[in-house]
C-alpha cells in the first residue's frame, strides 16, 4: 500500500503551503488537470484558476500540467494560462513523463506532482521517485473512465484518513 501513500495531503490545491514547498528546494510543480486544478469539463480556464496559477508562478515555482486527458482538451486548457503540459501522459505508467522530464531537463529531487488521485497521480509519483500531494476532486463527478478507480482510491484513502496516515505539508509525524 506504500505505492498508494502521498508523501503530503491537503484538501485542496488552494491550501497547498507554496511556501514550504519553496523552502524545501521545490522547483517545479507537476500539476494533474481534471478534477486536481479545474473540474474534468470546464474547457477554459475560470477567473479563479487563473489567479491560483498566478499565486505559483509568483512564488517562483515552474509550473506544468500533467494529464491523462488528450491533447485537444489539455491544450486549449493549458494555453491559455501559457502554461507547458504533457497530455496523453498515460499516469500511473512512467515513460511518457519521465522522457518529458528528462528532455525538459526537470531535477526529479526538486519537483512535487499534485493530483487528486491515488491509483493515476500518487502512485506515478511514488514510482518515479518524485515527492507527492494528494488532494481532494474539485468536482464531485468524473469522466466515466476514471469511475473505476475512483472506487478504489475512495476505499483506501478513507482507511486511511481514518487511520490518521497522511500529514499535510511541514507537519512532522
Amino acid at each position: 500500500m506504500r505505492f498508494f501513500r502521498p508523501t503530503w495531503y491537503e484538501l485542496s490545491l488552494k491550501q497547498v503551503n507554496f511556501d514550504a514547498l519553496k523552502e524545501m528546494g521545490v522547483e517545479t510543480i507537476l500539476c494533474d488537470l481534471d478534477n486536481t486544478l479545474t473540474a474534468y469539463y470546464e474547457k477554459v480556464p475560470s477567473k479563479a484558476v487563473a489567479k491560483l496559477v498566478q499565486k505559483i508562478q509568483k512564488k517562483g515555482f515552474k509550473l506544468i500540467i500533467i494529464s491523462n486527458n488528450h491533447l485537444d482538451r489539455v491544450s486549449i486548457f493549458c494555453e491559455s494560462l501559457k502554461l507547458p503540459y504533457l497530455s496523453s501522459a498515460h499516469k500511473p505508467f512512467i515513460n511518457n513523463a519521465k522522457n518529458y522530464l528528462i528532455t525538459n531537463n526537470i531535477d526529479f529531487k526538486k519537483c512535487v506532482i499534485i493530483g487528486d488521485q491515488l491509483i493515476t497521480d500518487v502512485m506515478f509519483a511514488n514510482s518515479l521517485g518524485i515527492r507527492s500531494i494528494l488532494v481532494e476532486p474539485v468536482a464531485d463527478s468524473d469522466l466515466p473512465v476514471t469511475r473505476i478507480n475512483r472506487a478504489i482510491d475512495k476505499a483506501i484513502r478513507n482507511n486511511n484518513l481514518r487511520r490518521n496516515k497522511y500529514k499535510k505539508l511541514g507537519e512532522k509525524k
